[in-house]
């Protein structure tokens, strides 16, 4: 049997048939379409963003002041509900970014195969992977659903409830985590054998929880946190304002519509334009190759352990 080598899981879309070239190419087109979807959703999204954050800032002043029935529920939920269909659409196309990614890195990486000129495409690959990771997306709501009304049911046992809760709630976090790690390869175990598996990926990582995990827990910390201080930066460029994200946090003293206006005012310099939409671009980059990143370890993990 071959063994699971952890570099090259996290680094298996540059070491396809295709060499860095495919795996640059394949971030290249990911990035491609969160860059066009981010760029027609932003714009939609900022000029109710000043509204959000101060409503925001008044809900966690509250809460900090001891007073959480002056939470304003309603004003957020009308905000967020105007904002719904540009947040479904953000979402949407980053959620197709990711089955076309993954798609066209099984496809390589299990068949040694990939669209001419570009690895994107839509057909049947893309349809069993969606409806892998829709499954897998099903199975841990339903385990966080039904593990929340279990740990509301402990809580309120008389005497033991505090502790049970406090377990429980322990318990629904390793359930949750060991499901995640032990469905993952569920799309590439799909595209490996052309139908569509979600359950079935337990059984080629039994045993194996804790060769995946390491993997996983790499690529996705490592990615958000560079994620993070990239979003940082763009921000800082684009608003000027260092306390933005305190203040975006609800945790800040400046009025957020104030600081909102100063950041339109700055975007009406092209200078300052330019430099938010490479930041935006930028972000989209280092977002495709940290999804890459995770999608390559389940491609590896198929390909060391089906043969």
């Amino acid at each position: 049997m071959s063994e699971f080598k952890f570099d090259e899981a996290v680094t298996q879309a540059f070491r396809t048939s295709g060499g860095k070239q495919f795996g640059w190419r394949l971030v290249f087109w990911t990035a491609a379409v969160v860059s066009i979807v981010s760029l027609i959703a932003w714009p939609l999204i900022l000029p109710h963003y000043g509204e959000l954050m101060a409503i925001n800032q008044q809900n966690m002043q509250s809460v900090l002041g001891g007073d959480p029935g002056a939470v304003d529920s309603k004003a957020l939920n009308a905000l967020m509900l105007k904002m719904a269909p540009t947040y479904l659409f953000l979402m949407a196309g980053y959620w197709l970014a990711w089955v076309m990614a993954e798609a066209a890195l099984h496809r390589k990486v299990l068949h040694g195969t990939e669209a001419p000129k570009r690895p994107f495409r839509l057909g049947k690959d893309e349809l069993r992977v969606w409806l892998a990771q829709l499954g897998v997306f099903g199975i841990i709501f339903a385990i966080y659903f039904f593990g929340v009304m279990a740990f509301v049911l402990m809580a309120v046992i008389p005497g033991l409830g505090p502790i049970l809760a406090v377990f429980g709630l322990i318990a629904l976090l390793c359930l949750l985590l060991l499901a995640s790690v032990r469905l993952a390869p569920a799309a590439a175990l799909s595209i490996q054998r052309d139908r569509t598996h979600v359950l079935s990926a337990k059984t080629l990582t039994k045993g194996r929880f804790w060769t995946l995990f390491p993997a996983y827990l790499v690529t996705f910390l490592g990615g958000y946190i560079i994620l993070y201080i990239i979003m940082i930066m763009g921000v800082g460029l684009v608003t000027g304002d260092p306390n933005f994200f305190m203040t975006m946090s609800g945790l800040g003293k400046e009025d957020p519509t104030e600081i909102m206006a100063a950041a339109g005012d700055r975007f009406k310099n092209p200078l300052v334009m330019l430099l938010g939409v490479l930041s935006l671009i930028a972000y989209s980059a280092a977002y495709s190759l940290w999804m890459v990143s995770i999608i390559g370890v389940s491609s590896h993990a198929v390909k060391v352990w089906s043969r």
